[in-house]
């Protein structure tokens, strides 16, 4: 450290008079200093034993007799060293590339360090800490050298990280890592697999030249330069050479089939891979011939009705086409009127209806085709699009049916239910709605919010309208064949409730829209849910508030999915 006494030389001449002078006269040394009188030697500047380890003082003594004399000594100056320098790599990532098929204790690559503290602090000692999964490396601790130590697949792992620490024998000893990336590079040792074992087909005669018959799926484990493109061939059993194969894996026709000359054919396929050399796996393709289709399909008309809350419908499925064909193996393909594709979509193979962005209250006519490729069937679709509001569903009824799921009751009760209502109640049938559908608790159960129109009119009183529904539950449970737990249109109708507190307040979930769908009808509804809020807010006695809490716990109890409680200030 700079102004530390280092060492003190003492003359050993005898001189006259009271001072000695002392000096140092080595030139160029800017380390040390040394004090006139005491002849102590100063460090005036930091050490480092990496830039010199040794140092050489030539010494003066000058007494202050006349004439003074003065004598002259050598003082040898030897610099410890300490651990004060980190091992440093020589690169900071260290990338390489070995392959999948590396033998054991092959070489990897080397990493170096160097430490530039002296011999007894800087001998490096080298370990893997981070990266190595499954331990297919080891490193050399004295040399830094990595080489495989496990088997490699690429297939497994493609690549590795290793973070190598390089240590020095420092007390305590000085760290440091770098980043080794090491890629496992391919090796053609997987070949493609067919997506099944064995294939079976059954085609129509007389389908024109070129038709798709099959499209295999292959996969190969290995990277892109060792799997694809492939090599399809047809090794045997292409008898008339009836069939051909592309490179894409699609079988076609390419011959006119004619099952009265031949009505089965086995075909025995082979895919190569794009490996050198490449490898190969094999497959069956049973393709049975049968007569051509004779039965045109026949496709349901459907009606869709769909619940919106507001102006617009935010989209979704919406239903699902019903078709059949007598022909049992034909497939049926559907399409919709292209006029109509930037509002709706349909599966072309399942019939699944989509409805792609929002649309306005209203009706639209849809025409659906279904071909099973020689014959093509059209039906209408209609779909209708309700705007429903708060004041409808303020006057909504629900009715809780046992035992019965939403599909069940559209496709087999709910125009019977409609025309039944219409009697009881004198209204039209399509005054008679349905706003939403949802299981209820158990969900075995099933709750229908229905809205009547003109309901609370004074045609239509809603108590009038309401009686005449409960005083007709058993005829409605005979005309239908189900059960009916409860019609409700209030969860306070029917209780004495003196203050009028309790009004019950029917909501909908927009973001939770249901699509219910049987092959003439289907409904788009969102959930709802039914609670029941206190109006009063002033104080009340503890007499009023104990009989509001007496109404609240029957309510519940008649109701359990909307349970309620007191609100407001009490």
């Amino acid at each position: 450290m700079s102004g530390q006494t280092w060492v003190k030389e003492r003359s050993e001449i005898k001189f006259i008079g009271k001072t000695c002078h002392w000096s140092i006269k080595t030139v160029i040394l800017e380390e040390f200093d040394m004090a006139l009188k005491r002849g102590a030697i100063f460090i005036i500047e930091s050490l480092d034993y990496e830039s010199s380890h040794e140092y050489y003082l030539t010494v003066e003594a000058t007494d202050g007799g006349t004439p003074s004399l003065s004598d002259v000594v050598t003082v040898n100056i030897n610099v410890t060293d300490i651990n004060d320098n980190t091992p440093v790599f020589s690169q900071d990532t260290y990338t390489a590339v070995i392959s999948e098929d590396a033998v054991l204790e092959q070489s990897v690559i080397t990493v170096m360090a160097d430490d530039a503290d002296g011999p007894s602090n800087n001998r490096i000692h080298y370990a893997i800490i981070d990266g190595n999964q499954g331990n297919p490396f080891t490193i050399d601790p004295s040399r830094g050298e990595i080489k495989v130590t496990k088997l490699l697949d690429r297939e497994k792992i493609s690549g590795y990280t290793l973070t190598v620490q390089a240590s020095d024998n420092g007390n305590p000893p000085r760290l440091n890592t770098t980043t080794v990336n090491i890629d496992v590079s391919d090796v053609n040792d997987n070949p493609p697999v067919f997506s099944k074992g064995n294939y079976s087909v059954i085609i129509q005669e007389n389908k024109p030249i070129g038709f798709s018959v099959l499209q295999l799926v292959v996969t190969d484990k290995d990277s892109s330069h060792n799997g694809p493109p492939f090599l399809f061939t047809i090794l045997s059993g292409n008898e008339e050479n009836a069939f051909q194969i592309n490179q894409q894996g699609v079988l076609t026709t390419a011959a006119a089939l004619n099952r009265k000359v031949r009505d089965h054919y086995l075909l025995h396929v082979q895919v190569a891979d794009n490996g050198k050399p490449p490898l190969s796996s094999l497959t069956y393709i049973d393709i049975r011939v049968i007569e051509e289709s004779i039965y045109s399909p026949a496709i349901l008309p459907l009606e869709i009705f769909i619940t919106a809350f507001g102006e617009e419908y935010s989209g979704g499925v919406i239903g699902k086409i019903h078709a059949t064909d007598q022909d049992v193996y034909d497939t049926l393909t559907y399409s919709l009127d292209p006029k109509m594709e930037s509002l709706f979509s349909v599966s072309s193979t399942g019939g699944k209806l989509i409805a792609h962005k929002r649309l306005d209250v209203g009706q639209y006519l849809l025409n659906v085709t279904v071909t099973d490729g020689k014959f093509t069937t059209a039906a209408d679709i209609t779909v209708h699009i309700r705007q429903i509001t708060q004041d409808i569903l303020n006057h909504s009824i629900a009715i809780r049916f046992a035992n019965l799921a939403p599909e069940e009751f559209i496709g087999d009760y709910w125009r019977n239910f409609q025309r039944a209502l219409r009697n009881i109640l004198g209204v039209r049938r399509n005054d008679i709605q349905i706003v939403s559908l949802q299981p209820s608790d158990p969900p075995s159960n099933l709750d229908v919010l229905l809205n009547i129109e003109k309901s609370g009119s004074p045609q239509h009183p809603m108590r009038i309208l309401l009686h005449k529904i409960n005083s007709s539950v058993p005829d409605l449970e005979e005309i239908l064949g189900v059960r009916i737990i409860d019609v409700f249109h209030k969860l306070c109708a029917g209780l004495d409730c003196p203050l009028k507190f309790c009004e019950e307040k029917v909501t909908v979930d927009e973001n939770v829209m249901s699509t219910h769908s049987t092959a003439r009808l289907s409904f788009v509804t969102p959930r709802h849910h039914r609670t029941a809020v206190c109006l009063c807010k002033g104080k009340k006695s503890r007499k009023e508030t104990r009989i509001l809490e007496m109404i609240v716990l029957v309510l519940n109890s008649r109701n359990p999915q909307g349970k309620m409680s007191i609100t407001g200030q009490h």
